[in-house]
């Protein structure tokens, strides 16, 4: 009956989160450990995001979470990147905007293309946090497990950086967050991982 479907919905994403938080954890060590090298492609990051989207679309259902996506008219954005990097950072920023969202809240990805480079917006109705918490949303605290930030955002403000990009975030408690990877066309390392 409906009430299997749904344990067996929720068992489903808790296999999936865990198998996500792995994949974090290793990128991390690999990061950490200078075992992560940049190996730059085209990518087109509307059809990526696209499926980002769609990889998380039992979690977003099992919440309730509509997702609005904004897109370019024209179908393909190319930006000269990491595509793995690039995908981990996505995939980090958007199952945390549908996990800590409200239950029928909504998620908006945004794509819009700037001067020298990209910017992907990812905007949340969720519960948000207040203002100065944002300040230690990116660094790690062997402490905070349980807060909202989870070890993913890390990851993503790390590897940002990594491919020559910058992530920020805005958030009001009980207003939800915005996060924006801004990503350069023609990416490339960021200087301090040169020397590191």
């Amino acid at each position: 009956g409906p009430e299997i479907k749904s344990f067996a919905g929720e068992i489903q994403q808790m296999s999936k989160g865990l198998s996500e938080m792995l994949e974090n954890l290793l990128s991390w060590a690999k990061l950490q450990t200078g075992r992560m090298p940049f190996h730059p492609d085209s990518v087109d990051l509307v059809r990526m995001a696209r499926e980002v989207v769609s990889l998380h679309r039992a979690l977003a259902d099992l919440k309730n979470v509509s997702v609005n996506s904004d897109f370019p008219e024209k179908e393909s954005v190319w930006v000269e990147t990491d595509p793995e990097m690039l995908r981990t950072i996505l995939r980090n920023l958007y199952s945390n905007a549908i996990r800590y969202n409200v239950e029928g809240g909504t998620v908006t990805i945004s794509i819009v293309e700037e001067k020298g480079g990209v910017t992907t917006s990812i905007v949340d109705s969720g519960v948000g946090m207040p203002q100065e918490k944002l300040n230690d949303l990116f660094q790690v605290s062997i402490h905070d497990r349980t807060e909202r930030k989870g070890f993913g955002l890390v990851l993503a403000a790390e590897l940002a950086r990594r491919i020559g990009g910058q992530l920020q975030a805005t958030t009001e408690l009980h207003q939800g967050s915005t996060f924006e990877l801004h990503i350069p066309f023609e990416g490339g390392q960021s200087d301090s991982f040169k020397q590191a």
